[in-house]
């Protein structure tokens, strides 16, 4: 046995494999065996997005989050700011959905085994890796990129007779394309195969004005003002503990899925 199969099975048996504690990681294995010690910093600690509408807590660290992909480039830090657009990976089982966000967003942010991909606005590069050159703005110790090149921009230009179309409004474009049902109606099946291909459409403005409301609403959800709702709590016979979230899920009829119902939990619908 080598010494690196000899460490590797004394920290198999040395370690607690619950998960609710820790996560361990071949990586993360590979340290504890080094006797690498790694510190928590409270400043690593990200609101991100788990699922569509649900922020959750996220240490934003490269020893203790098996893989960052390119986040690191998309939200270095929480003092940057940038859009992505999120959608649901090629080969996945559920229909494809896109959602937009602000804040780094969970690999499957649609759902389980969705895999999905960012599409972001910018990109952004630490100054000690790339140099001024095509830099548009410096934030602190990053460069920021736009991501759609400027050929795509005058070729929309171009496509429009339009000179005031600008990069993000492009992007909002994109975002209202991938939301009209009858796009994903007609691509259904190739939208299953392969990221989404955007075509120009009659009206350009009327997409781009639309996706830019739309993503004001998914971004800002939380600022809007709830709907009241009438409680019959004393009828119900329900307490806190009846509110908690179990599963949401929609309702069936005969017809199959009813979206106009949705299973709250076990008592509430």
């Amino acid at each position: 046995m080598t010494n690196a199969e000899q460490r590797k099975k004394q920290v198999e048996s040395f370690i607690d494999t619950d998960a609710k504690k820790i996560s361990w990681s071949g990586e993360l294995k590979e340290d504890c065996g080094k006797l690498i010690i790694h510190t928590f910093n409270p400043d690593e600690v990200f609101q991100g997005i788990y699922r569509p509408f649900c922020k959750q807590n996220y240490y934003y660290n490269k020893d203790l989050n098996n893989r960052l992909y390119q986040m690191p480039k998309i939200f270095p830090n929480q003092n940057v700011e940038n859009l992505a657009i999120c959608v649901t990976g090629v080969g996945v089982v559920k229909d494809f959905s896109a959602l937009i966000v602000n804040t780094i967003p969970d690999l499957c942010i649609q759902g389980a085994a969705t895999a999905g991909q960012c599409f972001p606005l910018y990109t952004y590069e630490k100054q000690s890796d790339l140099g001024e050159l095509f830099a548009i703005n410096n934030t602190e110790k990053y460069t920021k990129k736009e991501n759609i090149p400027n050929t795509i921009l005058k070729d929309f230009q171009k496509k429009y007779q339009d000179k005031t179309i600008n990069k993000e409004d492009i992007f909002y474009y994109i975002y209202g394309v991938l939301h009209f049902p009858e796009y994903k109606q007609r691509f259904a099946a190739d939208l299953k195969k392969m990221l989404p291909h955007i075509p120009y459409t009659k009206d350009f403005w009327k997409f781009s004005k639309a996706g830019k409301e739309l993503a004001y609403w998914h971004l800002n959800y939380e600022t809007i003002e709830l709907y009241e709702l009438e409680e019959f709590k004393k009828d119900l016979f329900l307490n806190d503990e009846d509110y908690r979230v179990e599963k949401m899920t929609f309702g069936k009829n005969k017809n199959g899925i009813d979206k106009t119902i949705i299973i709250y939990n076990s008592k509430l619908t």
